[in-house]
């Protein structure tokens, strides 16, 4: 694994055996950089927080409500980048309760 490199050389050799079609070397990132990373011992996932209640429907309802989704419901870091993918997760989610209830738009 990536995280059991502990210096530029095995760093380098690592990353030229698993990319090798993207020049990741100490000519392009510095062996510096590369020495860096490799004794850096990463981060930790982090664990997302969400909201408990997506749904909003106002008393005497008028027809009107609001439901949260997405980056709205799911508090993800923003380089995780799973801020579309929770939403449509969520939407497909919505999309057959409305579907089983009969809601139409």
């Amino acid at each position: 694994p990536i995280w059991d490199k502990k210096d530029a050389p095995s760093m380098a050799a690592f990353l030229a055996d698993n990319f090798p079609h993207i020049p990741l070397n100490e000519e392009t990132i510095g062996k510096e950089e590369l020495a860096r990373f490799a004794a850096s011992r990463g981060g930790r996932f982090p664990r997302p927080q969400h909201c408990t209640d997506a749904a909003y429907v106002p008393e005497g309802g008028g027809g009107c409500a609001a439901i949260i989704a997405g980056d709205a419901l799911h508090a993800f870091p923003p380089d995780l980048g799973q801020g579309v993918n929770s939403g449509l997760q969520d939407i497909s989610v919505f999309a057959k309760k409305f579907d089983a209830h009969a809601v139409r738009f």
